[in-house]
């Protein structure tokens, strides 16, 4: 009831069955009756053993006087309902089962996320089954061997595990090979993709399940020499359950499809309801990436890393993952609102490259797509100040030559009306209604109109930016040339309103819009005055630029500009002050406000304008976030509480000291905190479970991860097996 994990030290404990003295049995007296009598009883939680009825045969064949053919008949003849039943197998006489009951269970505790394999608890499994479950992945003698050694070590010098840190950690120290290694880890660790001959998975406690063995003896004289008769009871009983928490479908709850009612088949407990988790700001997304060194900005490495069957801190979506496209189910299709769906309705489906990756966008109106996506705020997706953010954006901005005034953009929704806006405005055209060109710089309705022969477009052009805006209560504009920060463009200091047609001959490039960009925001307290930062990511495809001198978009490659980085630049927003000239004639302003991040409680909102955006890979990371389980009721009414345990990783490119998760439990009083490995100390008829997840990492591109939980509950003992002998 007071911690978790079951190891040697446990006053239960019993190392051996086979002798009945001291230290092999937990309990003796040999002074009853006047010296006349004794007893002793040995106890073993069933976990250390291995369960016949559902380990696979590589795993069975490891056993004492077990070979490959007898473990396939002994997988032929299951289930068993006692240990001694296996002697109806075939070559299973009673000297080998005498080498192997000490070893088998035919119950314990099964992991369902684990094909319900019963897990070894390797603080209590002696060397014969810990052996065994790393012998039969293939490895070595000498392989074996060497991990036993580091593993026994570890639990007597150091105590017992509860970890999975912690075991990878010892792994990690020996001299194995590393293919070695990761057979051992991944083998182990019920959260880890399975190696190819796999056995079963270590855990660190019983399960619930004790096979006792309990004899007495009375003696003619007390000496004890001589026997006058003896009893052996032997007892399974089970005396705790467990709500376990460990795949994708248990952090997700009964919802399978995300629409918020119960389905045929949904209803795994029974109960009638619909059982979901409350979350915020996390995410359980198998395809959610959590290394952060392998965010090249315009895109992800290849075969980035992610970890499934976990909970990450923040917000995800690749718009694949948990998506019906056909019936408008799914992660995404909850998520997300289309603030235009009766013109431009919501698509998710493969738009940009025909590579079956999904993106997330609208139907094409009559100047491109003026899709407004907006993030719900149903989980707890209202962003704060702190927070990141990073999102792909891939603008088609139609035929080459065609300018655009507006393009993709991010805003900061709130209250009814946007608070900011993060986005990019590429050089273009103005339009009539007639998508004929319009010079509104001099006199005449059109470029030809004006008073000169050689007409110019470039009249209509305006030098491409990336912009941040915040209006309602604060005001701050920022502005920086794509073109100057992307390729080396010099920025233009000409007025193009009165003095077009000299300025051509000097600024030959202006503006630069590449049509894949990757935005990013970082809001940290951390970094003083300004709080944000801004950064732009291109990609591969379409760049364009303007040739003023000719009045053409060139399309394509950078011609004599410098390479494109597909990694983050930094965009200087907060210094910038820009002397330039837009299309209307006026000089830009100086960049106004205060250089502080302050709109708190908004909606992220995707936006296009005259543009058909594809939006891709959406990850927020706030500074923490929960999950916070349904009621669980157990069957017997009202329980005395165990205890919990929960497992944090954190990837790679991360550090403990700053990826943190605590755990909160209501047994019907509210929540409160509790420290991991340790005591609930409440009887209730009801549970509920709150993992919380924190970041202190300044950039908010780090996550911990919770690839388990488990709490346990105590029931009245229950007898699973009983069987007495007496001479």
């Amino acid at each position: 009831k007071n911690e978790f994990i079951d190891d040697r030290s446990d006053a239960w404990y019993s190392p051996d069955l086979n002798t009945e003295n001291p230290p092999s049995v937990a309990f003796w007296e040999n002074t009853l009756l006047g010296g006349l009598g004794r007893y002793d009883v040995c106890v073993i939680d069933c976990q250390r053993q291995v369960n016949i009825n559902n380990a696979p045969a590589n795993f069975l064949a490891e056993l004492p006087g077990i070979d490959a053919a007898l473990a396939n008949a002994i997988i032929a003849a299951r289930p068993f309902e006692t240990k001694k039943e296996i002697m109806k197998v075939a070559g299973i006489a009673e000297g080998t089962y005498n080498s192997l009951k000490d070893y088998i269970a035919v119950i314990s505790w099964s992991d369902s996320s684990c094909s319900s394999r019963s897990p070894v608890n390797i603080n209590t499994a002696d060397e014969t089954v810990i052996k065994a479950v790393l012998k039969g992945t293939g490895l070595s003698d000498a392989s074996v061997n060497a991990a036993y050694t580091a593993i026994n070590n570890a639990i007597t010098g150091l105590g017992p595990f509860y970890l999975w840190s912690d075991f990878d950690n010892v792994v990690d120290s020996t001299t194995l090979s590393a293919p070695d290694k990761e057979i051992i880890k991944t083998n182990a660790n019920p959260n880890r993709i399975k190696p190819a001959n796999n056995t079963t998975e270590f855990c660190f406690f019983s399960g619930g399940y004790y096979e006792i063995t309990s004899r007495g003896k009375i003696y003619e004289t007390t000496s004890q020499n001589n026997i006058a008769a003896k009893r052996t009871i032997n007892t399974v009983v089970q005396i705790f359950k467990t709500i376990y928490y460990t795949t994708k479908e248990d952090f997700r709850g009964e919802d399978a499809n995300y629409n918020l009612a119960l389905d045929a088949g949904e209803d795994t407990n029974g109960n009638g309801l619909l059982d979901v988790p409350v979350i915020q700001m996390v995410n359980w997304m198998d395809s959610c990436p959590i290394n952060s060194a392998q965010d090249n900005g315009a895109s992800y490495s290849s075969g980035y890393d992610t970890q499934a069957g976990s909970l990450k801190l923040g917000y995800w979506d690749n718009f694949d993952e948990d998506n019906d496209n056909v019936n408008k189910l799914g992660w995404s299709w909850t998520n997300w609102f289309s603030r235009k769906e009766v013109n431009y309705p919501m698509n998710i489906s493969d738009k940009d490259s025909s590579d079956g990756d999904d993106e997330l966008w609208a139907s094409i109106g009559p100047w491109g797509c003026y899709g407004v996506f907006e993030l719900k705020d149903t989980e707890g997706w209202q962003v704060a100040k702190e927070f990141s953010l990073r999102v792909n954006a891939v603008d088609t901005f139609g035929a080459v030559g065609d300018g655009r005034d507006d393009a993709s953009s991010i805003e900061f929704f709130k209250s009814g009306s946007t608070e900011g806006k993060y986005w990019i405005s590429p050089f273009g055209f103005l339009y009539d209604d007639s998508f004929n060109r319009v010079d509104i710089t001099l006199p005449g309705s059109t470029v030809a109109a004006d008073p000169v022969t050689d007409a110019r477009e470039g009249k209509d052009f305006f030098d491409a930016k990336i912009c941040l805006h915040f209006w309602g209560a604060k005001t701050m504009d920022r502005f920086y040339h794509t073109g100057n920060i992307l390729y080396g463009i010099p920025v233009c200091g000409r007025n193009h309103y009165d003095d077009w047609a000299d300025d051509q001959s000097d600024d030959e490039y202006h503006g630069a819009m590449p049509d894949n960009i990757t935005y990013k925001i970082v809001v940290s307290s951390s970094y003083g005055i300004p709080n944000y930062r801004t950064y732009l990511a291109v990609g591969p495809g379409w760049h364009q630029y303007y040739n003023y001198s000719n009045g053409h978009t060139i399309a394509g490659g950078l011609l004599n500009f410098p390479p494109l980085s597909t990694d983050y630049i930094l965009i200087p927003l907060d210094t910038t002050s820009e002397p330039d000239y837009d299309r209307y004639g006026y000089w830009a302003r100086s960049n106004i406000g205060s250089n502080n991040w302050d709109i708190t409680n908004f909606n992220v909102t995707l936006c296009g304008n005259k543009v058909q955006v594809a939006w891709d890979d959406i990850r927020i990371i706030t500074p923490s976030g929960y999950y916070e389980t349904y009621w669980h009721h157990p069957d017997e009414g009202s329980v005395e509480w165990g205890s919990i345990l929960y497992n944090r990783t954190v990837p790679a490119s991360a550090s403990y000291l700053s990826e943190t998760v605590s755990a909160e439990v209501n047994c019907g009083a509210g929540f409160s905190g509790i420290t991991n490995n340790s005591g609930i100390n409440s009887t209730s008829n009801g549970c509920k479970i709150k993992i919380i997840l924190n970041s202190a990492d300044n950039t908010y591109s780090e996550t911990p991860l919770v690839e388990d939980f488990c709490v346990t509950y105590i029931i009245p003992p229950k007898t699973i097996y009983y069987s007495y002998t007496q001479d």
